[in-house]
């Protein structure tokens, strides 16, 4: 697979620099990832553990998992997450602030500012505020696309029309059953499945800067041609048995039999 492109500079400086600001950043870089993200993370916590003495230790049952809420907060409610890119944005880095008090503000305003000049998530939020503010009582929709236009290979820098679209309306639209649909106000919490390209880079913001997609069920396996068997898996003959059948291949040109798509083991291997 294509390397993911280097990060912008600013976050490309905080990631290798070694001043203490940099220092500073990468202890805290989870809870700076966590501030920027577009969605929150889920999980069903295990209570057997909470409120006892000795080190602080914080257990979940079964999986994690990502939520998205509405795109506007509840009237007098803090916003968070992805209403933080289109609520107040006056107010922004404020409200970010408030979150998590213990921020470096200049880094914050620095990784902020960076999301919204390269992240099509981010450039899609800003365009939902610019309608808001025009018309606040127009009812709104964030459906967020399973399927990339087909001109698009899967590993380019997205745009913001290729990862999600606005719509307008009740939301009662004809969508995708894989789409993601964030309405404005209501609805609650929606869970993103990890199936979706969009639930690694709109919840690691600052791994996947430039929106690209993380893994998906579509992604093609480059099939090898070769004599002997691989990675033992089984090898069967491209010809039918018969050498001699016309236009037949020989037998000792065999292909590769297994997998189409590269499975989700194989994605974060090779990214790790």
């Amino acid at each position: 697979m294509p390397l993911l492109q280097q990060p912008p500079e600013v976050l490309r400086g905080l990631l290798s620099g070694s001043d203490p600001r940099s220092r500073a950043f990468r202890e805290k870089i989870r809870m700076y990832n966590s501030i920027l993200s577009f969605t929150s993370t889920g999980a069903r916590i295990h209570e057997s553990v909470t409120g006892t003495r000795g080190v602080y230790a914080f257990r979940i049952q079964g999986e994690m998992y990502h939520r998205i809420g509405s795109l506007l907060p509840q009237h007098d409610a803090q916003p968070r997450f992805c209403q933080l890119y289109i609520y107040n944005t006056a107010n922004q880095l404020q409200h970010r602030q408030n979150i998590m008090p213990t921020l470096d503000p200049d880094i914050l305003h620095e990784l902020q500012t960076m999301l919204s000049e390269v992240n099509p998530y981010a450039q899609m939020f800003r365009s939902i505020r610019d309608l808001v503010s025009n018309n606040p009582t127009q009812t709104l929709h964030l459906r967020i696309l399973a399927k990339r236009s087909k001109d698009a290979r899967t590993y380019n820098i997205p745009t913001g029309n290729e990862v999600a679209a606005i719509m307008v309306g009740d939301g009662s639209e004809d969508v995708d059953h894989r789409d993601v649909v964030v309405q404005d106000r209501q609805g609650g919490l929606r869970r993103i499945s990890e199936l979706h390209p969009a639930y690694m880079p709109m919840s690691y913001a600052l791994m996947f800067p430039y929106g690209e997609d993380g893994w998906h069920p579509s992604i093609p396996v480059c099939h090898v041609v070769d004599s002997e068997p691989m990675n033992g898996e089984e090898l069967a003959d491209e010809s039918d048995g018969d050498n001699d059948s016309e236009g037949g291949e020989p037998n000792s040109t065999r292909r590769k039999r297994g997998r189409k798509t590269i499975t989700m083991i194989d994605y974060y291997a090779f990214r790790l």
